[in-house]
């Protein structure tokens, strides 16, 4: 870990930097939630059919929808008992706040553990710092698969306790249960793990994962089926690329990876820069488990890349893939606690933090921004989706910095909170970079003093 100042004695402030506690780390978490909650809940596209689903299931009535019930089965006590107490909107906008708070503690109880109390600090921080934070604010399953996998993951093998791992492997097994595609992702998971620890027991993962989804579909259709996905055929109309109409998985597999990483409008590349940082290293169970994360991101990649709608329809970013945004995060933690890499890592790493920052606040608060969804879908048909696909000025990324869509007091004090969280792990790099910039700074002095001549 960076090392503290020896000039003059650390402060209390600073040693709490440099050597968190949990109290300190739950203190700025709680100003950040608080930041989204100022925020108004936005449910787009499949958000909302899950909302109606978790509304419907509350009153008792059940709902006529292919998405899978577990999602909302699992949040409707929650959201019964908010409703009860009158929450109103925050009802619906409590429940992936609780299950942030609850990986948080989880993923806490572990990595502080199994590395340090600034490791486990600096993950949860860039985790929500993130592409994460720009889906906080709506109900969607990618949320609820990518922190139940991850945590799953990370607990079932690194907890201490037999009681804690099956409950993390049960978690991992009922939150990608939700996603049909997920259990090619647990497979990937499954193979990775016992490949590299010799354990067959792990290939009972996806196993489990398909049993459940067998279970719901049978249970909600009352007949034998693995998901209701299949009943619908779902297509969409690209009027600006060759492919035209398209359906199913009958993308062209170069194009959809090519465009899932590097396209302006949804690439990786852009909306989870933690992934410049790379896996963690070492070899201990902690990185197995981070590059078991790693794996089944890859997986997706080509799998969702010849979906017809592999960059997530309506939405923000590649909500698809923010499993990646964990190893991603625990990537960058490794960054920031260890002070022997090279200056050129660690820029890299404050670079891709500074710009995950953005991409939180941009997600969160404008979404799908007005003035460029208002373009892309001009005709009413979505026939210029593609513009949002692939330029950066009609990306819900970029075009917050041209569209007029204003800023309001509630989006400013959400700035506030998430520039608070992720300031402690900004002033840990910057620190890292201090005498490597002070050297640059001498040496180009010393240069520039010399003499001159023509």
């Amino acid at each position: 870990m960076v090392g503290l100042s020896e000039s003059s004695g650390p402060t209390s402030a600073r040693r709490r930097v440099f050597e968190p506690s949990g109290y300190f780390t739950a203190m700025v978490l709680g100003v950040a939630f608080s930041g989204f909650l100022m925020l108004p809940q936005v449910a787009r596209g499949d958000d909302a059919v899950r909302v109606v689903m978790l509304r419907q299931l509350a009153s008792g009535i059940k709902p006529d929808t292919k998405y899978s019930f577990i999602q909302p089965v699992v949040s409707t006590p929650v959201f019964w008992v908010l409703d009860r107490l009158h929450f109103g909107a925050f009802a619906v906008t409590l429940i992936p706040m609780l299950w942030l708070a609850m990986w948080c503690v989880a993923m806490w109880s572990v990595l502080s553990v199994e590395r340090s109390k600034a490791f486990a600090h600096h993950a949860i921080v860039l985790a929500v710092v993130s592409l994460l934070g720009a889906y906080l604010v709506g109900f969607g399953s990618d949320v609820f698969a990518a922190l139940g996998i991850s945590a799953g993951v990370v607990c079932g093998l690194l907890a201490r306790r037999l009681g804690w791992r099956i409950v993390a492997w049960t978690v991992l097994l009922i939150t990608a249960a939700n996603t049909p595609v997920m259990v090619a992702a647990v497979g990937v998971i499954a193979l990775w793990l016992s490949a590299s620890t010799r354990r067959l027991r792990y290939l009972l993962l996806p196993v489990g994962v398909f049993g459940l989804m067998v279970l719901e579909s049978t249970l909600v259709t009352g007949s034998l089926s693995w998901t209701r996905y299949t009943r619908a055929i779902e297509q969409g109309n690209m009027q600006l690329l060759p492919w035209g109409e398209m359906s199913g998985f009958g993308w062209p597999l170069w194009s959809g990876v090519v465009a899932v990483l590097f396209s302006f409008g949804r690439g990786l590349i852009f909306f989870i820069p933690q992934l410049w940082n790379g896996p963690m290293r070492g070899s201990d169970a902690l990185a197995r488990a981070d590059r078991s994360l790693w794996c089944a991101t890859l997986a997706l990649v080509p799998l969702y890349g010849m979906w017809w709608a592999w960059y997530g329809g309506v939405t923000f970013g590649p909500r698809f893939f923010l499993l990646a945004v964990v190893p991603a995060a625990m990537a960058g933690a490794s960054v920031v606690c260890d002070a022997g890499l090279s200056p050129l890592r660690t820029v890299v790493c404050a670079t891709a933090t500074l710009a995950s920052l953005w991409v939180a606040f941009a997600g969160a608060v404008f979404h799908v921004t007005t003035t460029a969804f208002d373009t892309c879908v001009s005709g009413g048909g979505f026939q210029n989706e593609a513009l949002c696909l692939y330029t950066p000025e009609y990306s819900g990324l970029w075009a917050p910095l041209w569209a007029a869509d204003p800023i309001g007091l509630r989006a400013a004090v959400f700035a506030v909170a998430i520039i608070i969280l992720v300031a402690p792990t900004l002033f840990v790099l910057g620190s890292s970079l201090r005498p490597a910039g002070v050297r640059a700074l001498r040496l180009a002095r010393l240069h520039l003093g010399g003499k001159w001549s023509l």
